[in-house]
Order: structure tokens, then sequence, then C-alpha cells
């Protein structure tokens, strides 16, 4: 469904991601609706640009084979910049979450950590187009609260390394990370100074 206009609003109902093949879960997210805004002018200079994104009731299912292998890594290990068919990466003003559901396991350990996310806001700072997020939620019973700072949109798409700032509270305890993460798309590589406080 869009809404023509020189800021044309875009909605796409019942989006489905397949999960990996060695997964027994289906998909990897199920989004009912995503909505987001497109800049008609930035395009026609050949610039992909979103002023908005928001996506409603996201189901994220991140898993790790028994050897290693996590089912959000995409095609193969070669450097994007090297790709004969890299896109570069849309300019995103905000991204609204709201309603998400996301849950990581592990299949060699059997452990499994879910979270509810009532609402994340996500933007892009600067021209650089930094990352930064906030949100709430609760982990079972518990309520948790985070931010996360990370690099840019590019160096996160291209799996350079990246400075990664991380606040997570979940009462009693609030836990800060500072440091950098060297392969971001695989969520490894991490090298940081983590502290430990109650609040």
């Amino acid at each position: 469904d869009v809404k023509l206009s020189w800021s044309p609003l875009v909605r796409i109902d019942r989006i489905r991601i397949a999960n990996a093949s060695w997964s027994p879960e289906l998909s990897l997210l199920t989004l009912p609706r995503l909505v987001f805004r497109l800049d008609l002018r930035e395009l026609l200079r050949g610039r992909v640009v979103l002023p908005t994104v928001e996506l409603v009731e996201p189901v994220l299912r991140l898993e790790t084979s028994e050897q290693g292998q996590p089912n959000w890594t995409f095609g193969s290990d070669r450097p994007a910049q090297d790709s004969p068919t890299h896109l570069a990466v849309p300019r995103i003003g905000e991204v609204h979450l709201r309603e998400g559901r996301v849950t990581y396991r592990d299949y060699a350990s059997h452990k499994e950590i879910a979270a509810t996310l009532a609402e994340v806001h996500a933007t892009t700072m600067d021209a650089e187009q930094r990352l930064q997020v906030k949100g709430v939620g609760q982990r079972a019973s518990t309520p948790l609260q985070f931010s996360v700072s990370s690099g840019t949109l590019q160096d996160l798409s291209a799996n350079r390394p990246s400075p990664l700032q991380v606040q997570l509270i979940t009462p009693p305890w609030q836990v800060d990370i500072n440091g950098t993460m060297a392969q971001p798309l695989q969520l490894q590589g991490v090298a940081a100074d983590m502290s430990l406080t109650r609040v």
C-alpha cells in the first residue's frame, strides 16, 4: 500500500525471512507490518533516503547451530566492498519498533534467552550515520532497559570493526560495556571493558 507524495508512505504487510536450512524453525524474522517513508527528491539524485521506518510486532529468532554457525549471516564471507553486486546502504533517519519479540538459542549448549521489546527507538546520528538504539522491554518477568551506540551503518554492513557501547539495566543490576566489535555481522570479536553495578 503506497500513499503518493514527494515523501510517500509505504506499507508492506506479512513479511517473512526464511531461516537457515539447518534450523527446525521456519522463519528467522516474521514482520506483520513494515511502514516507511521514502524521499523521492533524494531518490532522483541517486540516493535512497528513508526518513522514518516503523516495524510492528516483529518476531526475531537468532540461533547458533551445533557447529557454531549463526543463522543471521547471508551469502559468502567475502568483504562487501569486493562484491560486484554491493549496494549502498540507505540513509535512515529514525526506526521505531513496537511490541517485538527476540529469542536466542544455542543448539550446542541447549541454552535459550527470550525477551519482549515494548518499544525501541533507533536513530542514525550526524552525516556519518552512527547508530544509536534505545529500548524498553522485559525478560521473563524482569523489566529491562537498554541503549546501544555503535559505528556507522556503512561499517556495520561491510562487517568492518566498529566501536560498541552498551548499557543494560535489569534491576537490581546495571551492565556497561565499552569497546569494539571486530565482526559486527557475526556478533563476534568483542574486545571490551565491562562493569556491573547495583542500581
